[in-house]
């Protein structure tokens, strides 16, 4: 039984992290928030425990089974890369590619390929990371059963002593969808931290299981991004996000990690860092 007296905060990983060692890639985590706290004058306050929920390798077998894909999530993968490279190209490029795609089929390989490639050519990107992103977000939130068995696992971690929740990348996805289906689970939550989240894009939010909102149980949405970061494209403001405010989003980041996405680059800034130690109380 857990001790109800320590303060939980449940760190939710993004993809490509299969065939990892969990603990391992906790420590970075940590390691990385310590570091950000140190800028701060700070340091992680005794009683803490951090919980790591692993669902890599389980992603990475859903995605390697040998299924035909439906429509719907060839749909979901072709709109959230649609949506990217609108973001990422300029007026004319994006034109350019909108009027061609009238007649180009997104689901054939060698046109996705070509894609990938005008992009990268465009952008600081690296064409391979933008594809595994695109294809795991597209299972995860096109098929039911692999978005339950993911999120069983992170229910599973949550306690009556979870006061943060912090989801990078797909993550914050997974992070969203936990608290709104985790009845009973937990009652309050100080902090939701969404860290380079794709939930800013329609062709992601269209897929989640309940509109998006900001979950009765939070407490607090902090919303960090770096504006080079290709995944975290729409912060989660009116413009992108139903009428309702309350989340407090964040552009200050300056992600030195690789294409400016990676976790420790996020959580190494001090402002992303502190709020953290203020929610932990």
């Amino acid at each position: 039984m857990r001790n109800k007296g320590i303060s939980e905060v449940v760190l939710i990983h993004g993809r490509s992290q299969e065939g990892k060692d969990p603990e391992e890639l906790k420590e970075v985590w940590v390691k990385s928030l310590k570091e950000g706290l140190r800028l701060k004058g700070l340091k992680i306050p005794e009683g803490v425990r951090f919980r790591f929920p692993y669902y890599g390798d389980a992603l990475k077998s859903c995605t390697e089974e040998k299924l035909m894909r439906s429509e719907r999530e060839m749909t979901c993968e072709a709109g959230i890369m649609l949506e990217i490279a609108k973001g990422l190209l300029d007026e004319k490029t994006w034109n350019e590619l909108f009027f061609a795609s009238k007649s180009l089929d997104l689901f054939s390989d060698e046109n996705f390929q070509k894609l990938l490639k005008l992009l990268e050519r465009n952008s600081e990107l690296s064409a391979t990371c933008l594809r595994y992103f695109v294809r795991d977000a597209a299972v995860y939130l096109s098929r039911k059963s692999v978005r339950e068995k993911i999120d069983n696992m992170v229910i599973k971690e949550l306690a009556s002593g979870t006061k943060i929740i912090i989801g990078h990348s797909l993550g914050s996805v997974i992070g969203y969808e936990v608290l709104t289906k985790a009845d009973g689970g937990i009652k309050s939550i100080s902090l939701f931290m969404t860290l380079g989240s794709p939930l800013g894009l329609s062709s992601v939010n269209m897929y989640l299981s309940k509109p998006l909102r900001i979950p009765e149980t939070v407490e607090k949405w902090f919303n960090a991004f770096d504006e080079r970061d290709f995944i975290a494209l729409n912060k989660l403001d009116k413009s992108h996000f139903p009428p309702e405010e309350g989340i407090i989003n964040y552009g200050g980041v300056k992600n030195e990690e690789s294409n400016h996405h990676g976790v420790e680059g996020y959580l190494k800034d001090p402002v992303v860092a502190s709020s953290i130690f203020k929610a932990i109380g």
